[in-house]
């Protein structure tokens, strides 16, 4: 738990990847759900490779049941990308 607090509390966006959690970890369960359900913690939803493990974001997406969790996914992850759409403007 004092991981996940200085991640809280230094801000730090957290990928999951739960597919090769299962695969390539080989969890029994991904760490997604107990990630998500740490107050203030920033997660935003990944894959590994998804060419060698056929998944793409948006099956992984299929998997978060709660739709609050999938809009914090995806809120988390705009923010936290590093990929700025043409309408940005340049990066200053």
């Amino acid at each position: 738990m004092l991981v996940l607090r200085e991640l809280v509390r230094r801000r730090i966006v957290v990928e999951s990847c739960p597919t090769s959690n299962l695969v390539v970890a080989n969890l029994d369960q991904p760490p997604l759900l107990t990630l998500l359900e740490t107050a203030d913690l920033r997660v935003a939803l990944a894959t590994d490779d998804p060419g060698f493990l056929g998944v793409f974001p948006r099956a992984e997406l299929r998997h978060v049941v709660r739709q609050e969790y999938r809009e914090r996914l995806l809120a988390t992850a705009a923010q936290a990308s590093f990929v700025r759409r043409a309408e940005d403007g340049p990066a200053s």
